[in-house]
This record gives structure tokens, sequence and C-alpha cells, in this order.
């Protein structure tokens, strides 16, 4: 018997796949109707969507089975074990005829004729599972067969992200006000401790360049907010670096910012343009049930860096967000400020990227709209006020940062909270 593929066995994809809290629960409504969709569009009998631990596949959804059926398989009659070893996109016409499936038991014991499945992934883009679609004949599948399951696989991803963060929130509310004895502590203790776990514990590292990241909730309430903060390696091997803002507080902030963090990871295995990834997200937010209400958006700063002769080549992307500072090493700024709209359900223009080199000795500084607004309403700063500390400030980023917060920490109280990222290239 041959040993399982490593990746089954990794560590991390194990953690991710338990902390969606899925295993050995009932079928779910929402991702029964993706799976039903997908047998449907695809013509096909059965349809699935699995997770994988280190032993069984679970069916979270089961389409074409009777309901008394089981709901899983071990690791080594399942077929979900080929896109998590490869994760992607398989379409196996033939799966007796087929060098990677013809020893799979389940071709004799579930009638497997064909099978032909995408990669489930969770919001750090570990690989989950499946989402999966059955035949018990020989079939020829087509090019828009894996488009169409490449689609509901990212739908039932966001959906299975939404989920968890929602669970998150409702155990931590559930936890903190069973020891905690006054309401209002409760809802602080709760809210400081969401708000940490939906901001990343620890940055991509890039060769080179120093990052100083700062978060400070705003004084006057104790809920969560929407602003947060990511950098991470794309599929490409360029670097992307983002600020957002969720329109809303609370719960639903949350997992609009756990939803947005999801996507964007997720697609960036495929392309590391941030124009296309925020008509991506906005996609993901129009096409599907979602924490946003017609009436809430997200706004977001989204850059790429990829190293280049001298420095690194930037292509930035902003949907209604604030123009983000880049600081040469002879002090001159460049605002990249080509705003485009809105991320939400009813957006429609183009986002237009803007491109710049970024030299050796630069600095990066994208931020959220409440480092504009910290003074308000006695001043309300602009892009332009910021511009002279960002390139006057020796120390590098994390002194440009703290000078940067500093310009909050002159106000008796912080209206909106503050998300802010400071990228230094003085180390390359």
């Amino acid at each position: 018997m041959s040993a399982l593929p490593p990746e089954i066995l990794d560590p991390s994809r194990l953690r991710a796949v338990a902390q969606t809290g899925l295993l050995d629960t009932p079928p779910d409504d929402g991702l029964d109707r993706l799976a039903r969709l997908a047998a449907s569009l695809l013509d096909a009998p059965f349809a699935f969507v699995t997770l994988v631990d280190d032993t069984r596949s679970f069916w979270k959804s089961a389409i074409g089975l009777p309901k008394e059926a089981p709901r899983e398989n071990t690791v080594r009659e399942s077929f979900c074990q080929y896109v998590i070893a490869e994760p992607g996109t398989l379409m196996i016409d033939d799966a007796a005829g087929h060098p990677l499936t013809c020893a799979n038991p389940s071709i004799e014991q579930m009638g497997v004729g064909a099978w032909a499945g995408a990669t489930l992934r969770g919001p750090g883009g570990e690989a989950l599972g499946s989402f999966c679609v059955v035949d018990s004949t020989q079939r020829q599948w087509t090019p828009r067969d894996a488009e169409v399951l490449e689609t509901l696989a990212e739908a039932a991803a966001a959906s299975i992200a939404r989920t968890q963060a929602q669970a998150e929130v409702d155990a931590l509310r559930a936890e903190r006000s069973a020891v905690l004895e006054h309401e209002l502590l409760a809802e602080r203790g709760v809210t400081e401790l969401l708000q940490t776990s939906l901001l990343p514990t620890v940055l991509a590292s890039i060769p080179g360049v120093s990052i100083a990241a700062r978060y400070q909730a705003a004084d006057d309430r104790a809920t969560v907010g929407g602003d947060f903060y990511d950098v991470f390696v794309a599929g490409d091997g360029s670097y992307l670096a983002l600020v957002g803002d969720v329109c809303g507080k609370g719960p639903k902030a949350a997992a609009a910012t756990a939803m947005a963090r999801w996507a964007l990871r997720s697609r960036a295995v495929h392309t590391s343009d941030p124009a296309a990834l925020l008509t991506h997200l906005r996609e993901v937010i129009g096409q599907q049930p979602s924490p946003f209400a017609d009436h809430e958006f997200l706004t977001m700063a989204l850059v790429r860096l990829t190293p280049a002769l001298g420095g690194f080549e930037l292509t930035a992307a902003h949907a209604g967000h604030p123009a983000s500072i880049a600081c040469g090493p002879d002090h001159d700024p460049v605002v990249l400020d080509r705003r485009g709209g809105l991320i939400w359900s009813r957006e429609q223009s183009p986002y237009v990227p803007q491109r710049t080199h970024l030299p050796t000795g630069s600095t990066l500084v994208l931020h959220s709209d409440g480092l504009l607004d910290a003074q308000a309403p006695d001043q309300q700063l602009e892009t332009e006020d910021l511009v002279p500390i960002v390139c006057r400030t020796d120390g590098g980023a994390e002194a440009i940062a703290d000078a940067l917060m500093a310009t909050a920490a002159g106000s008796q109280t912080i209206r909106d909270d503050i998300a802010l990222l400071v990228l230094s290239t003085d180390d390359v």
C-alpha cells in the first residue's frame, strides 16, 4: 500500500481543517445549493463538498447519495487526496484508465467512472478538501466544466470562511461573557481579542525590506472595527501589501474582514495584479450571500512589489481608499492617488493600476482614513500633510510609523480606527 502524499499530513493544513469546525457536522443548506448547482450545470449524478484530515474525507455536502448513506470514506479511498497533493483543478475522464486513479478502490466501491474536482481552500490558502462532481460512466470533461468547478469552489470556500468567522465571534462572546462580571468589560475584552485575531500575527518577510505595522482602535466604542492590513506572497513570487477598511462595525464587520482577506489570499495564488484582485473581491461580494448589505462597502489600497534591479517595481490599485505615499531616497514623493470605485455590489467601474519604481532607500506608506481623521473636527488632515513626515523622518520603517501615529496621539479622542503599514527598503 503506497504512502499518503506528505501534503495530506502537513500540520498547518490539518490545523486549518480542524479550525473550520465542520468535521462531523450536519449538511449545510448553502453548500448543498452550490453542490446541487454543480451537478446540474455539469450534468453529473453526484456532487460533493469535502474536508480531508489525516484519515478520512468527510462529505460536508453529498448530492445524489441516499440520506442513510455514509458521509465519509478513508483518505486512501478518496479522489480528494489528489487535489491536496497537487492543488488546483483535476479532470479525470476515465477513472479506471487514468494512471493516477486506476488503483483507487472507490472505482468499484462507489462506481466512479469519471471525476472532476477543484481544491477547496481555507482563508490562508490551505487545501481543506475538494469541491467535486462524480459520474458513474466515463465522460470527457470540458474547459468550461473546469471553470465552473473553480468558481463554485471559491464560492464554497468563501461560505466556509464566513461561517468560521461568525463561529469564532460567537465562541469568543460566549467565553468572555461567562467569566467577566461586568458587561462593558466583557464586550471590550471580546473586541480586543477578536480584533487581534483579524490581523495577521506574522507578516510575510520581504528580503531587504523592513515592515512596520500599526493598529489603533477608536476610543469611543467597544465593538470590532473594520480596519485591517496584510502582507503576503503571491503565487508568482511577488509580494502584496494592503490596508482595507470595511464600512460598519461589530461581528458583521469582522466576518466581512475575514472574507475579504481570504478572497484576496486565495485568488493571489493565480494572479498578483492589484486591479484584477480588487475586481475579483468585488465579484465575490456581489455574486453570493455575504456580510455586505447593499448599503455597506469596503475600501482598500493594494500594492504589488516585484524585485527589480536597484529596488522594486511597484504596482498599486486603490478602491475608494486614501492615497498611498512612496518616498524615494532623494525625498521626492510620489502620491499614489489613482482612486477607483468602492468595493461593493453596485460598483462596476474598472480599477486602473498605477506603476512606479521604488528604488533602494525608499519608503512606502499605506493607511486607512482614520489617520487623516485623527484630529477632526479641529483639523482634517490630507495626504499631503503626511508627506513631510514620511520623507523627512530618519530611522526606517518603525520610526516613520511612530511619527505618523503621533499625529493621532495629539488628539484627545481617536475618532476612528487606524490601520497603517510602512515598508522601507533602507536595508536592501
